[in-house]
């Protein structure tokens, strides 16, 4: 492929080599980067580990070739020269573990056998009886305590454990494996693991340790000269915003102050720790002090509208700091006063805490404001949104009353919220290059639309791609319907949610679909409002048995505790012997709607009801469609790249109803239909808004009737 031996399991498919050959060419130059869409089966993670390595195989010969005869021979690490292209190292990230145990997976298939390490937290790969039974900062410091006094076995045979490295290198280990593997040779998987990182060629872990400035920092030694690949990044976007923002409340400095009184009354017993470096009483009060003229500034700052609020540009958060006493000369010795305070906090009462500090997210908050890199930009990438805090925010009766102590004026008022939000993914994609990386490849098998992607990560990408399906146009069948069975138009906006007599035609749509889909079938509402409206009218009038009578019906729940339960439930539904099969209804943006895999009969259609467009007045909404407004202003007129405020937030409606769509074709050899319920996608088959893959492939059907013969006959010719 472009000169490059790749080897690959079997004889690639087109849409295959061309995800190489766009690959290879990113990989060609440093500073070359890739936006590649490739669809759910197209065999997109076996493209992207094997394109990588089999480029990197090829530099380190040719590389090789290239020295002269008396260095040849040499191992790489005593070349006197600069390291080859070859030596990159892969680190490919991924959503989430069960992901990355999948990619994993795959390589295990390929010829390939690299060195490679997987990255995991504590909470996943610690093995220690007491640490392990802990969570989040409790856990780090348990940890970091143990093994700074060497009192942690587990991790004192990590480096006794040298002899058996071959097992764990030659075997491709998994996060499971290797805690298994640390269970059986009593050796610490989450030590082990990143010592294995330090010279494998592939590193494995999921993509916050990448978007996370503290952990990006703790893993400073893999990122030069790496090729990262994000794969699942049709979510990056927000993932780096919300890497550099933030939002406190009033609750949670009433916290801070009350951790800080609990540091200031351990001082004065030292007795009860044993803390090398804790904070002095007046330090403790210097802090106590400026959480409480933060509370009294965010206090004054006048509130308008229905429901009340405050925006401001940026450069606003420093007037509220400076009104605490901080600013830029003092804010790094303020960061590490609050880490001795934090460290003393769960030094003495960690293995109690059952959440991280508030005093950790008020220094990770004064991190962000802070940050040298980001001064010059702030007033163009930053909001202030300040608001009552919200009545729904978790707050304990213990913390409501440590509120009202502290700020007298809360009895009479709900405390308040600062948001400080950063509208531009370029702030952390800045950082990361920065780190000295050498390419950086998005990947996913839904991107589209393609072309905000360069305008929001505030960075050019070379190499773009938009991949076609392995699948024939006999295993697709998709229609985007304006009328339901009754001839009522459907359209799901705003104006319509109490609109009955479209409710109950598009619920004839879902009975009608029911008789003639086998198996599994997927129905995507736009927003959980939406999905509960709908069902409970269905419910009224009878359409909700009506359809029940055709299949089990199951429903996505708000709770994450229950979700894999549910998902469970229809999953075995749909293969029991002799079952009508079951209809999972769920939300677009909701869990169900990405990383779920309901490949074949457990995903035979699916159907789309509405556009899942953002909430429309949600303060970050109407804040990020203003920047956008902005952004464009700035680009030229004639620029056929330019997303404005509107174009941006059809392009989130857009990327949603192509996460809920991939759910139905899962390999070369599946087969399904996709029904769009919304008179409005007819204007999505003239634009650049669907998948490529489907967006030759639909057709639009002013009546609903020939629909039903025609949905019939394609599943009848798949029996």
């Amino acid at each position: 492929v472009r000169g490059v031996r790749v080897e690959f399991p079997f004889r690639p498919y087109g849409s295959q080599v061309r995800l190489l050959e766009a690959l290879i060419d990113a990989l060609s130059a440093p500073g070359r980067h890739a936006l590649l869409e490739s669809p759910t089966g197209t065999g997109k993670t076996l493209c992207l580990l094997c394109g990588v390595l089999g480029w990197k195989n090829s530099s380190k010969v040719s590389s090789q070739s290239s020295l002269p005869p008396e260095l040849a021979s040499l191992p790489p690490s005593m070349h006197p020269l600069p390291s080859s292209p070859g030596s990159s190292r892969l680190v490919y990230m991924s959503r989430t573990h069960g992901q990355l145990t999948q990619v994993v997976r795959e390589l295990r298939a390929s010829s390939y056998k690299p060195r490679m390490a997987v990255l995991g937290s504590r909470q996943q790969l610690c093995i220690h009886p007491e640490v392990s039974k802990l969570r989040g900062s409790a856990q780090n410091a348990a940890c970091s305590k143990l093994v700074g006094a060497q009192a942690c076995g587990y991790y004192r045979n990590v480096m006794d454990h040298k002899h058996e490295r071959k097992e764990v290198v030659e075997e491709l280990m998994d996060i499971e494996d290797l805690c298994k593997h640390g269970t059986t040779h009593k050796v610490c998987p989450y030590y082990l693991s990143r010592d294995l990182s330090s010279d494998a060629e592939v590193v494995f872990m999921p993509y916050n340790y990448l978007t996370d400035p503290a952990s990006r920092k703790s893993l400073l030694h893999l990122w030069k000269d790496s090729i990262v690949v994000i794969d699942e990044a049709h979510n990056m976007e927000t993932i780096c915003s919300d890497a550099a923002s933030f939002d406190i409340c009033s609750s949670d400095i009433a916290i801070c102050v009350s951790e800080i009184d609990r540091c200031i009354a351990m001082r004065e017993n030292p007795m009860e720790m044993s803390f090398a470096d804790p904070p002095s009483v007046s330090e403790l009060e210097i802090l106590k002090h400026i959480l409480l003229a933060f509370e009294k500034q965010l206090d004054t700052i006048e509130l308008l509208g229905s429901p009340p609020s405050a925006t401001r540009r940026g450069e606003f958060i420093f007037e509220v700091f400076n009104s605490a006493g901080v600013n830029m000369t003092n804010a790094p010795e303020l960061c590490l006063m609050l880490g001795r305070a934090v460290s003393m906090l769960l030094e003495v009462q960690g293995s109690a805490m059952t959440t991280n500090p508030a005093l950790k997210s008020f220094a990770d908050a004064v991190e962000i404001v802070f940050k040298p890199s980001d001064l010059q930009n702030v007033s163009r990438l930053y909001r202030v949104f300040v608001s009552d805090e919200p009545e729904n925010k978790k707050v304990s009766k213990a913390e409501r009353n440590s509120l009202a102590s502290f700020f007298p004026a809360a009895r009479a008022r709900r405390g308040r919220s600062l948001g400080y939000w950063c509208f531009s993914a370029g702030v952390t994609m800045r950082d990361i290059l920065q780190q000295g990386v050498r390419n950086i490849v998005l990947a996913s098998g839904t991107l589209s639309p393609m072309s905000s992607w360069s305008i929001e990560m505030e960075m050019k990408f070379e190499v773009v791609l938009e991949n076609e399906h392995v699948i024939s146009d006999e295993q697709i069948f998709a229609a985007v319907l304006r009328r339901g069975p009754r001839g009522t138009v459907l359209n799901s906006s705003y104006r319509n949610k109490d609109n009955k007599e479209m409710i109950h035609d598009l619920g004839n749509v879902i009975v009608n679909t029911c008789r003639i889909v086998p198996d599994g079938l997927l129905v995507f509402f736009p927003s959980y409002s939406a999905l509960t409206n709908t069902i409970q009218e269905w419910q009224n009038v009878g359409i909700w048995d009506r359809i029940a009578r055709h299949k089990h019906v199951f429903v996505e729940p708000r709770e994450s505790a229950n979700f894999k339960a549910t998902v469970t439930a229809y999953t075995e539904q749909v293969d029991k012997q002799g079952s009508v099969g079951a209809i999972l209804m769920a939300v677009c943006r909701g869990k169900m709607s990405e990383g779920i895999d309901f490949a074949d009969r457990h995903g035979r259609a699916v159907i789309i009801t509405g556009l899942p467009f953002p909430a429309l007045l949600d303060p970050r909404v109407v804040l990020k469609r203003s920047y956008m407004d902005e952004v464009a202003g700035r680009q030229p007129k004639d620029s056929s790249t330019t997303v404005n405020g509107e174009k941006w937030y059809m392009q989130q409606a857009a990327r949603a109803v192509n996460q809920a769509i991939g759910r139905v074709i899962r390999h070369k050899e599946d087969f399904g239909a996709i029904l769009l319920c919304d008179e409005r996608f007819a204007g999505w088959t003239r634009q650049p808004l669907l998948s490529r893959w489907v967006q030759g492939r639909i057709e639009v059907k002013d009546e609903f009737g020939p629909v039903t013969q025609q949905l019939a006959n394609f599943f009848q010719k798949h029996k």
